[in-house]
């Protein structure tokens, strides 16, 4: 599998825990899809993509994922700029054309 499908795994998987109700709450669909940005983030990171389109979006993700614990997560991140910035990359990842790889 290529690093853009496992990235568009990731994010597919992020998505879901995010739209789903988590019978854990809000904080725990986050945490379970900040591992999923990480993995999506890791497997696109050495890929010379042209991210212009999408570089709004990774920042959000990476400053996101960056450090801290689950309470930490909690009081940096924004729930739905988190969110819309996931549904972006999860979509564009999914729809990419094969010539932005």
């Amino acid at each position: 599998m290529d690093r853009l499908q496992v990235a568009s795994n990731c994010m597919s998987s992020a998505r879901r825990h995010l739209i789903t109700l988590h019978p854990e709450g809000e904080s725990a669909a986050i945490a379970l899809a900040l591992t999923d940005v990480r993995g999506a983030l890791d497997a696109i990171a050495s890929l010379p993509l042209d991210l212009t389109r999408v570089q709004k979006w990774v920042d959000v993700l990476r400053a996101a994922v960056t450090g801290g614990d689950r309470a930490e997560a909690d009081q940096r991140i924004d729930p739905s700029t988190f969110l819309v910035a996931v549904d972006e990359l999860a979509s564009w990842l999914y729809w990419r054309e094969p010539a932005a790889a």
